[in-house]
């Protein structure tokens, strides 16, 4: 069953719904309101004989996963909560951001929080709770948390962090295998494989066939002298023209002759592998970027680096042609200036050797 939220309260700032105009004493803003009706749906679904009361789940998307996280912690006759790429104010952490996570400072709508909620906005380190005391309020029913590591903006890095710190609590209860968390590839949707999550979790929590979901964002140790696929992609059709303009972007698409690119992707995990290996005392190359979805800790002399667990296993970026060829080197044997190619301080000297396992397929 499908409500409409929107009937209860209108999502436009400033503007009061039939729901607050019919309990004019209560205390709510909008994400409130919009979990009520959810709870609302379940008093009707308790007077249908072909409903089965004891296994009514609750999804949502983005917004409508806040509300429906909510009417799940607040409503025990919801067996099943599923909130869907929620980020702030919904599965997400206030304290822990990811990069390009929305904060509730950053939200463009403030008239879904209560504004008790948005004066941290900017000091959420001072909050009194964070989001994992509204996922402990689900336990011992099911929660499955379902992300993707691409939607930086529901900040799955938080997600993750807040899953994490209510296990305890499903613990408690015996029940630590009710607390799910899924993460896919792509961006912000609710697609074919979250709904194919949903009703995988809920063959477990419902009638114990299958199994538990709990999955990292990304591997914790790469491998970066496995070689990956050596296999390479021609890129042809020579004379494509350029798509249109992106704003702030610009064009992509032109192809001026065939070329090949490697089908290696080097995440941020394994990059950060490396820069720990050859820049941990200094780096003198500028092999990282600041704007890498990397982080570097410490100070000249003891650096060390570790990629953000929501952005571990995306390609890495901010790279430059020369970051590649010492990144190739390295995979070769620990030495960022020698092994598929030979450096002389910041010049490179003479060709790709012969012998060479890892290096650029293109090298113009």
């Amino acid at each position: 069953i499908e409500y409409a939220r929107h009937d209860l309260a209108p999502d436009k700032r400033g503007t009061i719904g039939p729901a607050q105009e019919a309990y004019p004493d209560y205390d709510w803003a909008m994400l409130a309101v919009w979990a009520w009706g959810g709870m609302r749906v379940v008093d009707y679904l308790e007077t249908r004989d072909d409903v089965d009361q004891g296994r009514i789940a609750i999804t949502g998307h983005s917004r409508g996963g806040k509300a429906a996280l909510l009417a799940g912690a607040l409503d025990e006759r919801i067996t099943l909560v599923a909130p869907c790429q929620s980020g702030a104010g919904g599965a997400g952490c206030s304290r822990i951001l990811g990069p390009g996570a929305e904060s509730i400072g950053m939200n463009d709508k403030p008239n879904w929080y209560h504004e008790r909620i948005v004066r941290f906005a900017g000091k959420e380190a001072h909050l009194p709770f964070d989001q994992h005391f509204l996922k402990a309020l689900v336990a011992p029913r099911g929660l499955l948390c379902l992300e993707s590591t691409d939607d930086l903006f529901a900040n799955p890095a938080g997600t993750y962090a807040t899953s994490a710190a209510a296990t305890p609590v499903f613990e408690l209860y015996r029940r630590k295998e009710f607390n799910g968390l899924r993460f896919r590839r792509g961006g912000h949707s609710y697609d074919t494989e979250d709904w194919r999550a949903l009703l995988d979790f809920a063959e477990w929590v419902f009638f114990g066939r299958g199994g538990p979901v709990w999955q990292h964002p990304a591997p914790v140790e790469p491998d970066p002298g496995s070689g990956g696929d050596p296999g390479f992609v021609t890129i042809g059709n020579p004379g494509n023209k350029d798509d249109l303009d992106y704003p702030r972007v610009g064009s992509f698409g032109a192809v001026g002759h065939p070329f090949e690119i490697g089908r290696r992707k080097v995440s941020n995990a394994e990059y950060a592998a490396f820069l720990n290996a050859v820049a941990a005392r200094s780096d003198p190359h500028r092999l990282y970027h600041p704007r890498m979805k990397i982080r570097r800790g410490g100070t000249e002399g003891s650096y060390h680096y570790s990629a953000y667990p929501a952005s571990a296993a995306s390609a890495v970026t901010y790279v430059s042609w020369h970051d590649t060829l010492r990144y190739c080197n390295w995979l070769h044997g620990g030495d960022s200036e020698q092994g598929a190619y030979r450096f002389s301080g910041t010049s490179l000297t003479g060709r790709r050797e012969a012998d060479a396992r890892f290096f650029l397929p293109t090298e113009d």
